[in-house]
This record gives C-alpha cells, sequence and structure tokens, in this order.
C-alpha cells in the first residue's frame, strides 16, 4: 500500500493504482500530466474545449493537485487556442462615425503604408484621400516619416492643388 494512500482516507490504492476519491492519482511528473492534458484537449476528438473543458474532461478520471493552474498553463500556451478564441469585451475604442463633408477637400484622411520592400530608396507609402470625392493622392516615403515630413510632404504634392483642408483625420 503506498504512504499517501495510508496517510489519508480520501486516497486508496487498488492494484498499485492510487485512486483519489475515484479517480486515478496522477504523481508528480510534469510530462506525464502534460501527455495527459494533451490527449484530453488536443486530439480531434477533444477538439480545444478550452481551459474549463479541459479540467472537466481530465477531472472525471484523473487528479492532482493544483491540476486547474496546470490546465490553465497549457491551454494559454495553446497556440491554436489563442488564434481561434472568441474574445469578450472591447477590443479597441469604440468607433464614432463622423459626417460627411459638405464639399470637395474639407476632410482629407492620411495615412502611411509600411513597412514595405525597398523600392528606390522608399519603404512606404503615404496617403491622402478626400472623403468628399474619394480622390487618392499617393507619395513615396520612408516609415520614419515624422509629423514635419508628413506635413512637408502635403505641402508639396496635395496643398498646391487643392488648398488646406477643414478637417484631417489620421491615426
Amino acid at each position: 500500500k503506498s504512504s499517501l494512500a495510508s496517510k489519508h482516507k480520501d486516497f486508496v490504492e487498488t492494484n498499485g493504482i492510487v485512486e483519489y476519491k475515484g479517480r486515478v492519482y496522477v504523481p508528480r511528473d510534469s510530462r506525464l500530466r502534460e501527455r495527459i492534458v494533451r490527449a484530453f484537449h488536443d486530439t480531434p476528438v477533444a477538439g480545444h474545449p478550452g481551459r474549463h473543458g479541459t479540467r472537466e474532461l481530465i477531472e472525471r478520471h484523473y487528479w492532482w493537485p493544483s491540476i486547474t493552474a496546470f490546465v490553465r498553463r497549457y491551454v494559454d500556451g495553446c497556440d491554436i487556442c489563442q488564434r481561434v478564441k472568441l474574445r469578450h469585451g472591447p477590443l479597441a475604442a469604440p468607433l464614432y462615425p463622423n459626417d460627411p463633408p459638405a464639399r470637395p477637400w474639407e476632410v482629407v484622411l492620411v495615412d502611411i503604408i509600411g513597412p514595405l520592400p525597398e523600392s528606390h530608396g522608399y519603404n512606404a507609402i503615404l496617403v491622402v484621400i478626400d472623403r468628399h470625392t474619394k480622390l487618392v493622392i499617393t507619395c513615396p516615403t520612408h516609415v520614419t516619416l515624422t509629423s514635419e515630413g508628413t506635413a512637408r510632404l502635403y505641402l508639396d504634392h496635395v496643398f498646391k492643388r487643392f488648398g488646406l483642408p477643414m478637417k484631417w483625420i489620421s491615426d
């Protein structure tokens, strides 16, 4: 009889297998415990049931101290679970619609696309869009473009043709 089974009334040994409240006790062997979690979590039949579901499936047959924390660490480290898990609550600041402009070049949208593969010494594109006409103007630039550089590109490529907008929207 194991020392564990002889010391605690909730542990029983039968044919060399120690049980705790009717479930197989898993000794302190992290590789064995991980194999058990993998069997109840990663297999196509299990289908990555998450923290609670995995623990519930395991606890039908096995037990060890801190099983909840062990399963949590395993599931939190599962690449597939992290990529497909549903997110609850807001992921970003709420978006509010802005009113459509009444005339061309009243409101412009400005953004930088990049980094891109380098071409002719540039690795990004400054994009300016008129919200009213949807006209797009692009300028080659660098991802390290400063606000002063953005203003310079705007003056050189947009302002000279269309003037200064009432509103400038950018992230």
